[in-house]
Order: structure tokens, then sequence, then C-alpha cells
């Protein structure tokens, strides 16, 4: 098997056992790491920037809620070819308890993580870094210390080999443009990080292996989830039409961390079938390194407020506790805007779990200062929607709030006499800046008003929407949106990082599940609607999956934005994650790698990696159903150009169909389509296109 050792630099600090830190950082031990790969599948090394995911929990326990401290499910580290490692933002790094054993698990590559399970997926193998999986769970009952220690990497997939070898009757030359494809094989699965398991879905598929030219024969490389593969066969194919079939012994299996190699040689009018018999070796040993640590707090009562930090005269103040943090949304609800003054967060702050109200709960009454989070954890959060409705850490900020990081649990239902709701975890509705954030809380935003009127919600992971600038922020909490009054239509925006934008929102990442049911929906991995003149999203990344089921005419659901509208631009983002929509009744149902509905705007330079899947149950007429790798519909002088897609779109179930590579349905001859890339499926690029018709770009 590959070894990959990580060293760890660890931090020892002063605090009690598996609670919060009081240290300042400027206290702490800098953690230090480096690194050292022997092989890969790729190369012998980290490439500059590849993500690891690293666990830190209580040592002889079950990776679980319970047992994780201060939220160290899924921490960010980078590494550099040089062989360092280090975390990719300030928030992920983790810090020992002062006393108590841990335990650690790390991975690669980084990934969305739901149950605490990775989901496999090796249909695609033009990518095998992304689906190379190593695991690390070696180290056990470690104490804090400033020694380093060795995270050590295992390959948890099979390598599977097939040297094609020119025989009796051929030179290599003859095999030029050979192929090698696997048939009945299991393609999906789930991986658990608790203990390493490995369950292989029963659909049976087929992969293509990518094949390159060696000096003596051609080699053809997959990396497969282990099984057992008795039932399944290989077709070798000729450019000249010739093809061999070969097939597995009886009771062979492909276990993990193994790389078996098959000898196949090619003959001239030779068999058409064989069995295959494989030289079975461990992959190849390498090293690598991380870092790890955590916190201590007093719990809030839910009634206790203190506002005696708070100076009229003074610049800036400090947050010690949860009764000073409930004081501050007192102040705001009596007027204080904090308009020029700074808040600094001192410490982490424990909210127990009692109904919060938002800082700056009303539109007439917001938070306009700067909030200074400084890193620390806000846990147990629990925004409340009780007669208001704006819910979150803050209700509505026309102020900055930086580096604040929230968890907990938020349910919010609308109030009976508000017809909007406006819910994320830092902020209801942002009407300033919001940067270097981060969201742990679950998150549900929920319709129960009773009204022939249009209802809307607003639901994020950061914030239920943004107006101004939401920037390097990330989601690590799950997002959902209900119309729980099937009797009235409601719209409902849903984004892993906010639920509309109309400002802009950069270099943020969403790594959780989202879904929707009822009514009209717009949800995106970033954002479900992007709207209004110079409005931009760039820079994002969405690694979770999109779930969304509709009963009311129009849902649009994109892998970054599901709508993007009037002059609003979308650019330089990825998404990884995977789209898929019902439409159990109404009209029109779009899905997109990267956006579902492009009205009036442009889509440039992002890649979509995701699998697109819309379905009308309906079937009624006059229903439309589109999925594209890149747009879903592209309408109204809407752009895209220099988009690349990876995955495949499918749609089925309306009375109009249409399916394209990058585009599933465009209004010619407004929709321009231009320099794009089409790896996936289907190949032509645009779901509505003729032979007549110039709709497959340039």
């Amino acid at each position: 098997m590959l070894f990959v050792g990580i060293s760890l630099l660890l931090a020892a600090c002063s605090m009690e056992t598996y609670e919060f830190d009081k240290d300042s950082e400027e206290d702490k031990l800098q953690v230090k790491l480096t690194s050292r790969i022997v092989t890969r599948v790729t190369n012998n090394g980290w490439d500059d920037g590849d993500e690891i995911g690293v666990c830190m929990f209580q040592s002889g326990e079950q990776l679980s809620a319970t047992s994780l401290i201060n939220n160290s499910l899924n921490r960010k580290y980078l590494a550099s070819s040089s062989g360092s490692l280090s975390p990719a933002t300030a928030l992920d790094c983790l810090y020992y308890p002062k006393t108590g054993a841990v335990d650690f698990i790390a991975y690669y590559p980084f990934s969305n993580v739901e149950g605490y399970q990775l989901s496999l997926d090796v249909s695609d193998q033009r990518f095998p870094e992304e689906i190379d999986l190593l695991y690390s769970a070696n180290l056990t009952g470690v104490t804090p210390s400033a020694d380093s220690q060795n995270l050590v990497f295992e390959h948890q997939m099979s390598k599977v080999v097939f040297s094609i070898q020119p025989g009796e009757g051929y030179d290599l030359a003859d095999l030029e443009g050979v192929s090698v494809t696997l048939k009945d094989v299991s393609v999906t699965g789930t991986f658990s990080l608790a203990d390493a398991s490995i369950v292989p879905e029963l659909t049976q598929q087929q992969v293509s292996m990518p094949v390159v030219e060696g000096e003596t024969a051609f080699e053809a490389v997959a990396i497969m989830i282990p099984q057992s593969c008795e039932d399944a066969w290989a077709v070798v194919s000729l450019p000249t039409g010739e093809r061999t079939i070969h097939y597995f012994t009886a009771g062979h299996e492909w276990d993990g961390g193994k790389q078996y190699k098959y000898d196949i040689t090619l003959t001239k009018g030779g068999e058409t079938a064989s069995v295959l018999e494989a030289e079975i070796t461990n992959w190849e040993d390498g090293e690598t390194g991380g870092q790890l640590q955590d916190y201590e707090i007093a719990p809030w009562d839910g009634t206790t407020v203190n506002t005696s930090w708070y100076s009229e005269t003074a610049s800036t103040m400090s947050i010690i506790s949860p009764e000073e943090l409930a004081g501050l949304a007192q102040l705001v609800r009596e007027g204080i805007s904090f308009e020029g003054k700074t808040i600094v967060l001192l410490n982490h702050l424990d909210m127990n779990g009692h109904p919060w109200k938002a800082i700056g709960e009303r539109v007439a009454t917001p938070f306009k200062g700067t909030f200074m989070g400084n890193n620390y954890q806000i846990r147990q959060l629990a925004p409340s929607m009780d007669g208001i409705k704006y819910a979150g850490l803050f209700g509505v900020s026309a102020g900055v709030i930086e580096n604040v990081v929230v968890d907990g649990s938020c349910t919010a239902v609308s109030p009976t006499d508000s017809l909007t709701i406006y819910v994320g975890g830092i902020c209801g509705n942002n009407k300033g800046v919001i940067r270097g954030c981060r969201n742990y809380m679950t998150i549900c935003g929920r319709m129960e008003l009773e009204t022939g009127k249009q209802t809307n919600a607003y639901v994020g992971g950061l914030a239920g929407n943004n107006e101004k600038l939401l920037e390097n922020s990330q989601n690590y909490g799950s997002v959902s949106a209900y119309n729980c009054n099937t009797g009235t239509s409601a719209y409902l925006h849903v984004g892993g990082i906010s639920g509309a934008n109309m400002g802009t929102i950069s270099d943020c990442e969403n790594t959780r599940s989202l879904t929707a049911t009822n009514s009209q929906v717009r949800a995106g991995g970033i954002t479900g609607l992007s709207t209004g003149e110079g409005t931009v999203v760039k820079g994002c990344t969405n690694l979770g999956n999109l779930f969304v089921g509709v009963s009311h005419n129009i849902v649009s659901v994109g892998g970054i934005v599901g709508r993007l509208a009037k002059g609003s631009s979308l650019e330089s983002s990825t998404n990884k994650g995977m789209i898929d929509v019902t439409l159990t009744e109404g009209t029109n149902a779009y899905g997109g790698g990267i956006a579902a509905l492009v009205d009036s705007s442009s889509v440039s330079s992002s890649v979509n990696k995701g699998k697109v899947t819309v379905l009308c149950e309906a079937e009624a007429d006059g229903t439309l159903a589109a999925a594209g790798g890149v747009v879903g519909h592209n309408s109204g002088n809407g752009t895209v150009g220099d988009c690349e897609n990876y995955n495949t779109s499918s749609v089925s179930g309306a009375s109009e169909n249409y399916a394209g590579g990058i585009c599933g349905f465009t209004a010619q001859p407004n929709g321009i389509l231009s320099s794009c890339t089409n790896g996936g499926y289907p190949a032509q690029w645009v779901g509505n296109a003729t032979e007549e018709d110039d709709l497959v770009g340039d």
C-alpha cells in the first residue's frame, strides 16, 4: 500500500480538557507542517494546492458529533510541491486540548462529507488525482505535545492496469488508437471516514480506461472501487474494428491498496476471448505532513444580558462572554447602530441552544459597526424568528463582519405577519461586508404562513440575502428550505453561501448538500439567485449536492447559481456537486452544472464536474425540462464563454425535453455560446440544436 507520512508540529496550549482555549493566538505555539510523498497516482509528490481533509476527535471514541473537538470534522490543508502543508484558512487551524488524548483521521482529496461518509464515483477516469482516495487513521491516543506527529496514508482504491502488447501479425504501431473498456463493474459507492469501509453500489456500469503508449506496449490504467469482479469483463478494441474479450477468473476480487496488472498479447486472427490472471502488488510507499488543537467556555443561561462593556465615547470595545454578546443585540435593538465603532470578540462563546434574537433584527435598527470575530467560535447558536423576519447571528447588517465562526442549529419558521423571511448563519440580510467567515450551523427555512399572497424565503449558509460584499467565506452546514403550505405559492431562494445575491460574492466555498421542496425554487451551490446590473459571483467552488423537488411552476437549480439575471455575471467558478431536480407539478424545470437559468447575464471561465439530472413526474402538456453541463436554459441575451463540462446531463418526463453538454436549451439568436469545452455527455453542445442551427459554438 502507498504510505504517505504527514509530519504535524502541534502546539500545546493552556485550557481545560476538550474545552475552549482562552489563550490568544500569540500565546500559542505556531504549528509547522512538513510532508513528502515517494509516489502517487499522478506523480511523485504533492501538487501545489492539493487539498487534504483532517478530523480530530476524542481518543478511543467513534468519529461522531459528540466526539469531535471544536468542529474538527473536515478541516482543509493545502499541500505544496516542496512538501509543506498549511491550513487553507485561519479557520482551518486546529489546536490540541490542554489535557486528554485525541485521535486523528485524514483523507485526500478534500471533498464534501455527509454523515461522516464520502461519495465515490470512478466513472470518469480522466482526472485520476480526484478519485485516488488516500486515508490515514494511524494517530491514536495522541496527547498534547510540541513534537512532530506523522499521519500515515494508505490507498483505499484499487489500481487496475492492462498491458496491451503486440503479438504475431502486429507491431506496436498497429496498436495505436487501442481502447480498453471495463464492463459490468461498480463505479459508485460510499466510504466511511470512521472505519474506512467501502460499500460499492450494486448498479453495474462500464468504465473507459485512459491509454498511453510505452516503449514495448500500450498501457491502460484505471482507479477502481474495491469489489468482486468475477462477473466483470474487459473489451480491447482496435481502430480497425477488431475486438477481443477478456474475462476475470472465478472468485477474483479487487482489494483496496492493491495494484492488479493484466498482460494481454494481441495476435492477428487469434482468439477473441481469454481469461485474465493478475500480477498483484501493493502500491508503493510514500510520506507527508499536517496540524491540530481545541477550546473552553461558560454556557449562556438564555436570559442574562450584560451591556456594562459599552462605552458611548470609545471607538473600540471588546466582548468576552455570551451575556455581553446578548448585550450587543439589545443595544442595537434599542437603536445604537455602532456606526464608526469596532467590536472585538476575545473568546469562544457557548450560546447553549437558547433561542437567539439577531443583532439588528429589523431594517429600522441595523448593525452598522465593525464586528471582528478573530476566528473565535460562537457555538450552539439557535437563531429564532420570534416575531421578526430576519434570522442569524445578525439580522440586518450594514456594517462589516469579519472572521466569525458559528455553529448550532436554526429552524426558522415564517412569522404570521411576514410574507418574506431572510435566514443565514452569519446574517439574514447583508447590506455591508461579510469577510472570512464560516458556518457550521444546520439551517432550515420553513414557510408556514397561510395566505393567498406570494411569499418569499431567502435561505443561505452565510447569508439569506447579500446586497453588497460577501467574500472568502465557507459553508460547512446543511441548508434546506420548505414551503409547508401547499395552497400558497412561494419563491424559495436557497444557496450554500447566500440565498440570493444583489452585490458581489467572491472566493467562497460550499461543502454541504442543499435541499428544497414545494413551490418555485431557485437554488444554487453558492446562491439561488444573482440579479442586478453589475452584480457578480466569482472565484467560488461548490462541493455539495443539490436535491430539489417542486410542485409549483418553475424551478432553477445550478451548481453555482440557480438563476442569473439582469446584468449579473458569473465567472471563474467550479462545481463538483450533483444536481438532482424533480418537478412534480408545474411548467418548467432547469438544471445547470454552473447556472440553471441565464437571462440577460453572462457565464465565463467556469468548470463543471457534477452530474445534472432533471425529471418531470407529471408529464403534462406544456412542460419544458432542460439540463446542461454549464447552463440549463439560456435566454434573453445571455452569454456563455470559455467554460468546461466534464459530466453527464440528462432530462426526462416533460412534453419538451432538452439536454446538452454545454446548454440544455437556448433562445436563438439571443443566446450566445463560445469557446467552450465539452468533455461530458451529450456531445452536442445545445439540447435544442438541429443540423441547420448554428448552436454548437465555435
